[in-house]
């Protein structure tokens, strides 16, 4: 053992300490939230006024806009009947990234997934679609190797190009079909991703794998869990009667430290309900709308908890939902149920994601038999295998060995 814990015993006190006067202060901040999320619940005229106030500045401000006025700020929609029988699709990614010190350079994606028969008493299907990328143009960007930041962008766009391939080939199967995603639909490549061009192919292919879909006549939705948003909770905190001024609202509106919107669906939510939909108010969703409407992304918050008495902590998730799936009450009621079905299977989180991640995963395992393939191959050729020096030590090392030791 490396690590001297004796040595951080008083640092853990004083952490300890600072996370209990955290606590007692999120649990006064949360109070004073919810109680101004009751008295504006259905105050639409200010929500309207606050809303137009943000959307006319076009800020950096995450902000929560209600779809309609349907249901109330504080609603609880309770769990609706679920369908007899329907077809759920879910995908997952995993990637080997590339290793400047290996013998050979690449990286491997591989997206595995499940198509689930609800109703039918039919074992899942299960897939998997490893892919191995070598070529220069796949490794370098501006004559850089390509780092996670870029593999993992290329991976989640090549699990929802999966999800829409198998939604298609899954259109005649029984309806409702739902296609489910283990992360958020907004998405938006990282800033700090390298390459412009390469960004702006990543949105687009994503949004033609939504629209894809859709035509294929199934739901999507992006199951989220331990959210960390906090945009309805900004939308309670902006909220000022009579306000008419963007800056004037920002500068007056409530501080409650960092409370998400977590803490409060978790108060709102019964096991099985779930919260009213809200509009997801940024220039990444404008983006979105601009290039299809149908393809703005709503969402909604689940208590994914069972209703059993033995389990009373909440367990609330983020649902991310097209705007095409958000204006159907049925295909809402339809995702609201089934999603809430798949949680009670395994506990509180979607059965067929947890497979999805098992068919995708690759392991330690699986990469030093890719490599030993590798190898093989290239020796076959006549082409030998040379790691650096530094990956030759660690390898030694991890061995049980070290320079020094005798042998």
């Amino acid at each position: 053992m490396s690590l001297e814990f004796e040595q951080l015993s008083t640092v853990l006190a004083e952490m300890s300490q600072s996370e209990l006067q955290r606590l007692q202060r999120q649990e006064d901040d949360l109070a004073q939230a919810l109680q101004k999320l009751h008295r504006y619940a259905v105050d639409w005229r200010a929500i309207a006024a606050c809303v137009a106030l943000v959307e006319a500045k076009k800020p950096t401000i995450r902000l929560a806009r209600p779809l309609d006025e349907r249901d109330p700020l504080n609603a609880g929609i309770p769990l609706p009947p679920i369908p007899a029988q329907a077809t759920l699709i879910a995908t997952d990614g995993s990637q080997i990234l590339p290793d400047r010190h290996a013998a050979f350079l690449y990286y491997l994606l591989n997206v595995g997934g499940v198509i689930y028969h609800h109703g039918s008493g039919h074992a899942p299907t299960e897939f998997s679609h490893p892919l191995l990328k070598f070529h220069e143009d796949d490794l370098f960007i501006n004559g850089q190797l390509v780092d996670g930041t870029v593999v993992g962008a290329r991976r989640d766009l090549l699990e929802m190009q999966t999800l829409a391939e198998k939604s298609a080939a899954c259109a005649a199967m029984t309806p409702p079909r739902l296609a489910v995603m283990d992360q958020r639909l907004l998405y938006w490549p990282a800033s700090s991703m390298a390459g412009r061009e390469e960004r702006s192919q990543i949105i687009e292919g994503w949004l033609a794998a939504m629209t894809r879909i859709r035509r294929s006549g199934a739901l999507l939705a992006g199951y989220v869990d331990r959210p960390r948003r906090s945009s309805v909770l900004t939308l309670i905190a902006l909220l000022q009667p009579d306000l008419t001024d963007f800056f004037d609202m920002v500068a007056r509106q409530d501080d409650w430290g960092n409370l998400t919107d977590t803490h409060l669906f978790t108060w709102l939510l019964a096991p099985g309900e779930r919260s009213r939909i809200f509009v997801d108010m940024s220039n990444d969703n404008d983006h979105y709308h601009q290039a299809d409407p149908q393809n703005e992304v709503c969402f909604f918050y689940l208590n994914a908890a069972s209703a059993d008495a033995n389990h009373h902590a909440p367990q609330i998730a983020r649902v991310d939902i097209p705007r095409w799936v958000a204006d159907d009450e049925t295909a809402v009621a339809h995702v609201h149920a089934l999603l809430y079905d798949q949680c009670q299977i395994l506990g509180q989180y979607p059965y067929i994601i947890t497979r999805s991640d098992e068919k995708a995963v690759v392991g330690r395992q699986d990469q030093e038999e890719l490599n030993h393939w590798i190898e093989l191959k290239m020796q076959q050729l006549g082409i030998a295998a040379a790691i650096t020096a530094k990956q030759s030590s660690k390898e030694y090392a991890r061995a049980g060995k070290t320079r020094h030791e005798l042998r």
